[in-house]
């Protein structure tokens, strides 16, 4: 088996072929990445939870959810849903806690394992997993546990990056090249679907 480094020496279990980039998901640059990325996007993903006609005492999970970003607006859109952010990464955790205060009392974070969760069957109304998909090896098997601890009927909101569907303009610096060489190739080297987008729709079906 293969085995990397951690960037942090407490967090010694997340070296493993479970969480081959975690130094770079829990890099200080990652978290102000975050901060952007959820300002960017949550405007219209908004738009999405609202199709989903959720109200009243929901059980929301935020699975990889980083520094509490998606979690706390989350907690914002359903008021009287009690959400938890689950991660790997205790580092980003500890920040995730610390920015989600003023919501102690419906938002938790707890320190987990996405392949191994410890939620019992049936447990949540609404599960949420954004961006996470193709940063971890076999999601299959991670959706398999999604389909375990979600309760009938519920739902999962999940954003499946694909990393061969990115387009930016060309001048100087060729992107299509850049992410094709060498984010591509990097995410396949430690054994991740770097397309894990397109193939989502087929592992959901399935």
């Amino acid at each position: 088996n293969r085995r990397f480094a951690s960037f942090n020496p407490q967090e010694s279990f997340v070296a493993q072929d479970r969480n081959p980039q975690a130094e770079q998901m829990g890099d200080e640059s990652m978290v102000r990445n975050l901060a952007f990325q959820a300002d960017a996007i949550w405007p219209q993903e908004k738009s999405l939870f609202d199709r989903y006609r959720l109200t009243g005492e929901l059980r929301i999970l935020d699975v990889g959810c980083g520094t509490g970003e998606i979690t706390r607006r989350l907690a914002q859109l359903y008021p009287q849903a009690h959400v938890i952010g689950n991660d790997i990464l205790e580092s980003n955790l500890a920040l995730a806690r610390r920015d989600s205060r003023e919501l102690a009392g419906r938002v938790e974070y707890q320190h987990g394992d996405a392949f191994a969760m410890t939620f019992p069957d049936a447990s949540f109304d609404l599960i949420v997993c954004r961006h996470m998909s193709q940063a971890v090896p076999d999601f299959p098997l991670v959706l398999a546990e999604f389909t375990r601890v979600l309760k009938p009927g519920g739902w999962l909101h999940l954003l499946s990056e694909d990393y061969g569907m990115i387009h930016m303009p060309v001048g100087d610096f060729d992107p299509d090249r850049f992410w094709n060489a060498h984010a591509v190739a990097f995410l396949h080297s430690i054994g991740c679907d770097e397309r894990v987008g397109r193939h989502s729709p087929m592992l959901l079906e399935k």
